[in-house]
């Protein structure tokens, strides 16, 4: 009769209870979620759109509230109330861009190498073609989000009704070039105009939002300046013509890239900018430089550490610092950079085991310590 939905993540940790209400036609709903330890009451609701306490409209003036709630009478307007008992929620999947492109990023740069080589090309030729294939398909999943500024700048967003937060609303920087690092090695492979001109659309949006600071580096947003969740978006009255159905609220969050987050958009640009699809040289000395002079930084005892985001916000702790490989393709215009991760590595020593992840934390670490030894030739 009335379906919940939470924009959280993980809706399946919280349990909805549904009790009689103190009205024959009423029933009260409690949410408990143990992900993030917060409860929601809704006492007395109704299923009748006349009565000041239906369940859709009280749900909706308190959204979005401490689980992000907003509901759906799918009762077809038959009257009754809604049987007691315990309830479980269900995620809905999504699959985000940003992870496809993580995904999708290094297996479409085996097939440029493998273009690129016709030594290569003799050996993996059937393997190459397979893995385009699979690209190329991954990549279209995400055109339906994909779109364009009047000048010219391309972006993604969730597009409304997409059943998680901030559907109707732009995806993070670091979301859209993700997807944007495997759309930089399928215009190489390819040479397809359609990709190259993804990739500087994409990389004239960023151009756009980083800002040049005191030091001559870059500082940029984790949602995009000018965007709905940057400046905020409030309620219309409807979710017909809210900017969005899970959230209609929110916003403005106007924080700075995270170390970590930024790590996927340095990487883009730098290789959109060895594709020659955008970007400078002096682009390139600037994003070393925000991590040489805004990321990079010592303890108190003198140590080597790393700051939080792009703006040299709070020091981060050793989870943050393990990170800070992810940086190296900067390196070749600041060794600095280099030398700085290497530093921090030699000082937290990170193994899978010390830090309890045996499972996952091994492909971030083998990762990075990849990079540390790439960083090589241009560190000293």
């Amino acid at each position: 009769m009335l379906e919940l939905r939470q924009a959280l993540p993980y809706a399946e940790d919280t349990k909805v209870t549904v009790t009689a209400g103190s009205k024959p036609d009423a029933f009260t709903v409690q949410l408990v979620n143990t992900q993030v330890n917060r409860t929601v009451t809704l006492t007395d609701l109704t299923m009748d759109p006349a009565s000041p306490d239906y369940a859709v409209s009280r749900i909706y003036t308190a959204a979005p509230g401490p689980l992000q709630l907003t509901a759906l009478d799918v009762s077809g307007g038959a009257g009754l109330v809604p049987v007691t008992g315990e309830f479980p929620m269900l995620t809905k999947p999504v699959i985000f861009a940003v992870h496809t492109g993580m995904i999708t990023y290094p297996i479409a740069s085996f097939v440029r190498i493998v273009c690129g080589s016709p030594v290569l090309r003799r050996r993996y030729r059937a393997k190459a073609a397979e893995y385009l294939t699979a690209c190329r398909e991954a990549v279209a999943v995400h055109d339906w989000e994909y779109r364009e500024t009047s000048a010219g700048g391309g972006y993604l967003i969730w597009p409304k009704e997409q059943p998680l937060a901030y559907d109707g609303c732009e995806q993070p920087i670091n979301q859209s070039l993700g997807l944007g690092q495997t759309l930089v090695e399928l215009a190489l492979a390819t040479g397809e105009l359609g990709y190259r001109r993804k990739v500087a659309a994409l990389a004239k949006m960023f151009a756009g939002q980083v800002a040049v600071d005191a030091g001559d580096a870059y500082q940029w947003r984790y949602w995009p300046m000018g965007g709905r969740v940057y400046e905020g978006f409030a309620k219309t009255g409807s979710p017909e013509t809210d900017v969005s159905i899970f959230t209609p609220s929110g916003g403005p969050a106007r924080q700075f890239e995270d170390i970590s987050h930024g790590a996927i958009d340095v990487e883009f640009a730098v290789r959109a900018f060895r594709a020659g699809l955008g970007f400078t040289g002096q682009d390139m000395a600037r994003i070393a430089r925000t991590y040489t002079q805004n990321v990079a930084t010592t303890d108190a005892g003198g140590l080597p550490a790393i700051h939080t985001t792009v703006a040299g916000t709070a020091i981060g702790a050793a989870s943050v610092a393990h990170q800070a490989p992810r940086w190296m393709q900067a390196t070749p215009w600041d060794p600095g950079v280099h030398q700085h991760c290497l530093a921090l590595y030699n000082r937290y020593q990170p193994t899978p085991e010390r830090d309890g992840q045996q499972a996952i934390g091994f492909g971030w670490l083998l990762a990075n310590v990849a990079y540390l030894n790439w960083g090589v030739k241009y560190g000293r």
